[in-house]
């Protein structure tokens, strides 16, 4: 693939996502790039995954996620046979990810958690549970120790009885201590536990949700 196809490649997704993505087109993009091409993978499955890394920078993705952008464009084109600049990665075993089951997930919450409604306070989780929101989590705020116990396991009483699905924000071991449906944790949060701690949080059966900033 040289070098002029490779631009060509790259223009192709720009053109086909930057709409979608609010990106505005390089000033001297001519037009005329196609939706997508049926380079072979096969001839030079590198120059895809170049051509993926341009335009994911182009299309305003930092480095470290556009390079995972364009691994997964890689290993997609590998899989299907052909690039095709319109259809975005999306299928988890091309970002590296292993397949269902895994041995070693989390309990297992449906795929769709409908409405999800954050709470300020275990009173707020109450309401929306009667209210039958599906999913609700405490986002309870306060330096206070004891008030947070307390908050978490009116809250975890609050659903009781109810179709609603509580996440605790943060407070992990006092999600497990009430019998919490779930937690959820910062990527940074996540990041600072130990191993020992997210076997914890595996073997109680509490479900994990995460908040990320991008693919990386």
């Amino acid at each position: 693939m040289n070098a002029a196809e490779c631009d060509r490649m790259a223009q192709a997704i720009i053109d086909a996502h930057g709409a979608q993505l609010a990106v505005q087109r390089p000033a001297n993009a001519s037009g005329d790039s196609p939706a997508d091409t049926t380079t072979s993978p096969a001839s030079n499955p590198s120059g895809i995954q170049t051509a993926a890394l341009r335009a994911g920078l182009q299309l305003g993705f930092d480095r470290a996620d556009a390079e995972i952008i364009a691994t997964a464009w890689q290993a997609q084109s590998l899989r299907t046979g052909k690039f095709d600049a319109g259809l975005w990665p999306a299928h988890a075993t091309d970002f590296g990810l292993p397949p269902w089951p895994r041995t070693q997930g989390f309990a297992g919450c449906p795929r769709r958690l409908g409405l999800y409604v954050v709470a300020p306070d275990a009173e707020w989780v109450g309401r929306l549970a009667r209210a039958d929101v599906p999913t609700v989590q405490l986002r309870f705020k306060s330096a206070d120790a004891s008030a947070t116990a307390t908050q978490i396991a009116a809250a975890v009483d609050a659903v009781r009885g109810t179709s609603s699905l509580l996440f605790i924000n943060d407070h992990w071991q006092q999600a497990i201590t009430a019998g919490a449906y779930g937690v959820h944790l910062g990527q940074e949060d996540l990041d600072s536990l130990a191993d020992a701690d997210l076997a914890a949080i595996r073997q109680s059966g509490l479900r994990l949700g995460v908040s990320t900033h991008g693919y990386a």
